[in-house]
């Protein structure tokens, strides 16, 4: 078992500076030593100014595969959806190759955007990094805390969630066992409202999909009081 580094910070700049700073040294790491960066993206609120922020660093970005940790399913036009706040934020911004973005296609119904999404990614090695955001709930990517009956195996990687408890209800999400066939994972929270559930993390409580994270190489959680 991985130990789980932690790290808090009192300046929201440097807290985001560090996040942008692990990304770039395990992404150019990587594609000097394999010539490919395998990314694995989140949603929510924080990481927004990640990305803004992200793309101001020096790194090749044709030279990545990105990844959705998880999907909301709705409407491929909608705010909601992981990807738009990636393009928006990130994509719209970089140079990178599109035929390297994996992600899920909600023009089809549940089942097979899930199954579609399994197929691309079924074949892809070891990612290199994970990035997860951490619900108020304790949720990461769309595993949430004791809701395994409400998901839906489809393959090895991709899961289909369903009656969530938070909007949407239902979900796209790699499952534990792909997201942990991964090199490095980091975790980046504010900590207001989550302080409950970072002790817990600290202290190696179980309870929280958090508790079963399992990477290769490196686990660090990194949070804004």
């Amino acid at each position: 078992m991985v130990p789980i580094e932690t790290i808090v910070f009192d300046s929201e700049f440097d807290f985001i500076h560090e996040i942008c700073g692990f990304i770039s040294k395990v992404a150019k790491e990587s594609i000097q030593n394999s010539g490919v960066f395998r990314f694995v993206l989140t949603g929510g609120n924080t990481i927004k100014k990640i990305y803004e922020s992200l793309v101001l660093e020096d790194i090749d970005w044709n030279d990545c595969e990105f990844f959705l940790g998880d999907e909301r399913y709705v409407d491929k036009a909608s705010e909601e959806l992981n990807y738009n706040l990636a393009y928006h934020s990130f994509f719209s911004k970089i140079s990178y190759d599109p035929k390297k973005v994996f992600k899920c296609n909600t023009d089809l119904d549940l089942e097979n955007s899930a199954l579609d999404y399994e197929k691309q990614i079924s074949k892809t090695p070891i990612f290199d990094l994970v990035l997860f955001g951490l619900g108020d709930d304790g949720h990461i990517a769309s595993l949430f805390p004791g809701r395994q009956s409400d998901m839906e195996m489809i393959g090895n990687s991709v899961a289909i969630v369903k009656n969530a408890p938070k909007k949407p209800p239902n979900r796209i999400t790699l499952t534990l066992n792909r997201l942990n066939d991964t090199k490095h994972q980091l975790i980046f929270t504010h900590l207001n409202g989550k302080e409950q559930i970072v002790n817990s993390i600290i202290e190696e409580t179980v309870g929280y999909p958090i508790a079963d994270l399992n990477p290769k190489e490196s686990l660090r959680l990194l949070y804004l009081k």
